[in-house]
């Protein structure tokens, strides 16, 4: 489950929070507001993969549920999520989530 928190104030920057309900734990991702648009090259670079597997993450898969869903390793995720997270300069997964819908790339 992932919730909005950007209605609370925590300086300039709303929070997010994911929780998965399978072990119960919290997990609190700072999202920045201030971020750049990304260029048309770098829009251009993101294959039609990447963004299914950004979308899959909206959704709140984690990388081994993705990997299975796709036939993919575990490994090929991490590193289609690495290079998704250097493209778009966003350092966490919830801030990646965050950069690609205020792109419009979803």
């Amino acid at each position: 489950m992932i919730t909005d928190m950007s209605h609370l104030n925590f300086g300039s920057s709303p929070m997010m929070t994911i929780i998965h309900f399978g072990n119960k734990e919290k997990q609190y991702f700072k999202v920045n507001k201030l971020q750049t648009q990304i260029s048309d090259s770098a829009v251009s670079n993101i294959t039609k993969r990447k963004l299914e597997i950004v979308r899959l993450m909206a959704r709140g898969l984690n990388s081994p549920d993705i990997s299975s869903k796709l036939f993919l390793s575990y490994h090929t995720i991490e590193n289609h999520k690495r290079n998704l997270r250097k493209k778009t300069n966003t350092k966490t997964s919830a801030e990646l989530i965050d950069y690609v819908w205020r792109n419009n790339l979803l």
